[in-house]
């Protein structure tokens, strides 16, 4: 009772405090930016942080621009083609400040189904100052979704260095990393330490259902042999 009586008595507290129990129970929801924790920095097209503004399928590219800082990887997760059940070469690249370069390359799998969405994630090592990262596949089979993620440390710069020279960092969820070094070493990482799978790869690439794809180091009639990872085997 003593609580309404001041309520009643008191009109100009009673404004503060609903304001303040507004603010408490309705927190903004005004999009500030890209999120992360310390040392990192993430971006998405359903936040529309990419210049084309969304997650449209008819996109050949969603580009990230942002302040030059300095990134010791990129992790990079998008889905092409939704529904389309196609290929594409989809290249990714970063701006130093005088263009484009293409730092990676991934064999994409598009999902087979309208309602079912399968990312890939690929880890891009990069050691320098950037100010842009794009995702592209000239709209072959069109970026679907994406959202990247800045690091500057933590675990994940771990494993982005982990193995020397290494020119590819594949992640297959719920997997672990793959990388191909500069000589076509193949390697895993089991969680503590990189595992050096047989064989030898010009490049490694993931599937949409996780399965893990090489073109092979052995020249073919019409270029190299293409093999895929099957209970311990090429």
């Amino acid at each position: 009772m003593k609580c309404v009586t001041w309520l009643i008595n008191h009109k100009g507290e009673r404004m503060i405090l609903l304001w303040f129990l507004l603010l408490c129970l309705f927190p903004a929801r005004i999009h500030a930016g890209p999120t992360g924790r310390a040392g990192q920095n993430t971006f998405s097209c359903t936040r529309n942080d990419n210049q084309e503004r969304g997650c449209c399928c008819l996109k050949g590219a969603h580009t990230y621009l942002f302040s030059s800082r300095y990134v010791t990887n990129v992790l990079a997760r998008f889905d092409t083609g939704r529904n389309l059940n196609c290929r594409s070469l989809v290249k990714l690249e970063i701006d130093r400040g005088s263009g484009w370069e293409t730092v990676g390359t991934v064999q994409a799998v598009s999902s087979r189904g309208n309602s079912e969405k399968a990312p890939i994630d690929v880890l891009v090592p990069v050691n320098a100052a950037i100010r842009g990262f794009r995702i592209s596949d000239r709209c072959v089979c069109c970026i679907d979704d994406s959202e990247i993620t800045l690091n500057a440390s933590g675990s994940e710069s771990t494993l982005a260095t982990a193995s020397p020279d290494s020119t590819r960092n594949v992640r297959n969820l719920p997997g672990r990393p793959w990388v191909v070094n500069a000589p076509g070493q193949i390697f895993q990482w089991t969680g503590n330490q990189w595992k050096n799978v047989p064989g030898h790869a010009r490049d490694i690439g993931i599937g949409a259902d996780g399965s893990v794809w090489i073109i092979g180091a052995n020249p073919v009639k019409g270029g190299y042999g293409i093999y895929r990872w099957d209970k311990g085997l090429w």
